[in-house]
């Protein structure tokens, strides 16, 4: 699986598959226990019961070694077994691992994007902003260029008054 260009679902469902393989994985000391405990008693078998079931020592040798060859059996199952038990975990771990972090990929992606997208709309809204400067500059130039020249409102050509201001007491 290749988990750069799988998308978020994608490696939901896989982190789901994983997940379920991790808790069946918890039945493995179980068995294990199960195994040991079977080769122990078959041990304890050969050891103790053997002899008073068997009288003739020839058969009863022979059933020991069928016994303890079952046993040792046994235990190498469960060792074989919970050797491979754990490199499927290791196994399935890394790829939890994998997924996790192609999920904070692809979360710093969106992120990035997200962020691009904002600076984007932040640089067309100042260009727009910039823009609209420059067309009001050029409109009151354009009003400068176009109006008459400054001209006093006074009026010249005869006495004037001075500038009376309102007193109540007169």
């Amino acid at each position: 699986m290749d988990l750069q260009t799988t998308n978020p679902i994608e490696l939901e469902m896989a982190q789901f598959e994983l997940r379920k393989k991790e808790s069946a994985a918890r039945t493995i000391p179980y068995i294990s226990f199960i195994l040991t405990h079977a080769a122990l008693v078959l041990f304890i078998i050969t050891i103790f019961m053997v002899d008073r079931l068997v009288p003739d020592p020839t058969a009863n040798l022979f059933l020991k070694v069928v016994i303890v060859v079952v046993g040792v059996l046994l235990l190498a199952c469960e060792w074989i077994y919970a050797i491979v038990s754990s490199h499927k975990w290791k196994k399935d771990i890394s790829t939890l691992q994998q997924i996790a972090e192609a999920q904070r990929q692809l979360l710093l992606k969106e992120r990035l994007k997200q962020q691009e997208f904002a600076l984007a709309n932040e640089r067309q809204r100042n260009q727009i902003l910039q823009f609209e400067l420059e067309q009001q500059r050029k409109r009151r130039e354009n009003f400068r260029a176009s109006s008459p020249p400054y001209q006093p409102l006074m009026d010249n050509s005869g006495p004037q008054e001075p500038f009376r201001t309102w007193n109540p007491s007169r």
